[in-house]
């Protein structure tokens, strides 16, 4: 058991883990928020979300600290230390490429109307605004068959690229990106911090959680529930609200 006294770092997917998947309220978790800054314990946002995104909601959470965005293809030390894991170039032009020479059926974000991705995410005009805002990744709608997004991601790989699910979306970003790598790159850059508590709820969270010391999985509204290759603490609550609850499992007060 550790305190809120011990050398930790908290790591946590956003939507549907500290955001709701419905409204991305994170006010059910505040309290342990406030726990975890009286104590100077870091909280890093590790998500698909786009930067913009995450700077506008550190801003409305009273939120300092480095996190990693865009499925860990971007990390921010800072608001002026930026780093990209395998940047690709032309990305967006990549998948479109793919997409009408094989002729998959997909919807990428660059190729949504806002009315769309508002549809889709239920985020507000400036949100989905700021959801477009991506360095170095494409998620896209998949709307094919289960076996044509097995080809797509071969011919992905074949380009040096992959795909990640997440809660709502595919993701495309460069084989050198993943919410695993970019943890490990961060914490090379604290050593101090000599254990990390990991959050999340989605397949793209996988990676990262399976890299953390200790590990929540909280409870998703997909058909199929998220399960590591090692022990974790597997919540009963959905959302902020089992955020907080893996936290109070982990953490003696």
């Amino acid at each position: 058991m550790i305190t809120l006294n011990s050398p930790i770092m908290v790591v946590t997917d956003l939507d549907g883990s500290l955001l709701d998947h419905f409204d991305y309220t994170w006010q059910p978790a505040q309290l342990w928020l406030d726990r975890l800054q009286q104590h100077n314990i870091p909280i890093v946002f590790c998500t698909s979300k786009t930067a913009t995104e995450v700077f506008k909601l550190q801003k409305n959470m009273k939120i300092t600290a480095p996190f990693i965005a865009e499925n860990g293809a971007v990390i921010y030390l800072s608001p002026q230390q930026k780093h990209i894991l395998g940047q690709v170039k032309d990305l967006g032009t990549t998948v479109q490429h793919i997409k009408h020479a094989y002729h998959f059926n997909f919807t990428t974000f660059s190729e949504m109307t806002n009315e769309q991705l508002i549809k889709c995410t239920n985020l507000n005009k400036d949100q989905a605004d700021d959801a477009k805002q991506r360095d170095a990744s494409e998620p896209l709608l998949w709307q094919d068959t289960a076996q044509n997004l097995k080809l797509f991601a071969s011919i992905l790989k074949r380009q040096h690229l992959k795909l990640i699910q997440g809660g709502r979306f595919w993701h495309v970003v460069s084989e050198q990106s993943g919410k695993d790598k970019a943890l490990a790159w961060l914490l090379r850059q604290y050593p101090q911090h000599t254990q990390t508590i990991g959050l999340g709820d989605a397949p793209n969270d996988k990676s990262f959680l399976e890299k953390t010391d200790y590990s929540v999985v909280i409870k998703t509204y997909a058909p199929t529930e998220l399960r590591l290759n090692k022990e974790a603490y597997y919540t009963q609550h959905y959302g902020p609200q089992g955020w907080s609850e893996g936290l109070q499992h982990f953490i003696q007060l």
